[in-house]
């Protein structure tokens, strides 16, 4: 399992620099935060779970397949 964090990643070629789509492409679980610094080299089978607060203790998980 791989936790990725692009936060502070300023844009796609900087996240390949890194090393994120070997994560990306291992055939391993990654979780990733901030994905749409570098959505472009995200895999086509992506699942992507967006979490929202809806209130001070309730969140909205969205699932897009």
């Amino acid at each position: 399992i791989y936790h990725i964090d692009l936060y502070r990643v300023k844009d796609e070629e900087e996240a390949i620099q890194a090393g994120v789509e070997d994560c990306l492409y291992s055939g391993n679980f990654c979780f990733v935060e901030w994905p749409g610094k570098a959505s472009s080299i995200f895999p086509e089978e992506t699942i992507q779970v967006n979490i929202t607060a809806v209130e001070n203790e309730t969140r909205k998980l969205t699932i897009n397949l």
